[in-house]
């Protein structure tokens, strides 16, 4: 069994898992500082439940988490730090990516931001067919496919920026507003 932790309020701390563990910040809840694991292949989920939130620090910075839940309809879920989740499922709402990530990101028509010199590595998918939009709001680069399984609704480029797409792209439409590599 899990243990599960439940965060109503801002919470102010740097966060170490060392066992199974479920992590749950309530709607419009903020933690400041990083969420880690600290042993590998450990069953550790963060639930970003609703509201606006915003995570401070990293997300596994040692060892990945397992899964993230995030971006509800109608919130906005910001990660300032790098973010490594073997999974990251995306609600109808908006995540906003200001470092680099590593996982597999599916999104069930809500938007992903990346910030300007950073990178996904792995892929990106609709959770259903044309559902999703990613927005690069700078230069990126996007190492795994995107639209792998199912496409994405969207794929905005910001202008005077580059954007690098290193595997399959799938999407219903692109816009490109800078360069594309």
């Amino acid at each position: 069994d899990a243990n599960s932790v439940n965060f109503n309020g801002n919470t102010t701390a740097d966060i170490t898992v060392s066992s199974a563990t479920e992590i749950t910040l309530a709607a419009g809840k903020n933690i400041i500082g990083y969420v880690d694991v600290s042993v590998a292949d450990l069953d550790v989920t963060l639930n970003m439940s609703g509201g606006d939130s915003t995570i401070t620090g990293a997300i596994g910075k040692t060892h990945a988490v397992t899964t993230i839940n995030a971006a509800s309809a109608g919130a906005t879920s910001t990660f300032d730090a790098s973010v490594n989740a073997a999974n990251i499922t995306l609600g109808a709402g908006t995540a906003v990516f200001n470092d680099s990530v590593t996982g597999v990101i599916t999104t069930n028509s809500g938007i992903i931001k990346l910030s300007s010199g950073k990178q996904i590595d792995g892929t990106i998918d609709g959770s259903e067919d044309n559902v999703g939009e990613l927005v690069l709001l700078g230069d990126a680069t996007l190492l795994g496919a995107v639209g792998h399984s199912h496409s994405l609704s969207s794929i905005t480029t910001a202008a005077h920026s580059t954007a690098t797409f290193d595997s399959t792209v799938n999407t219903q439409t692109l816009n490109f507003s800078g360069d594309v590599v």
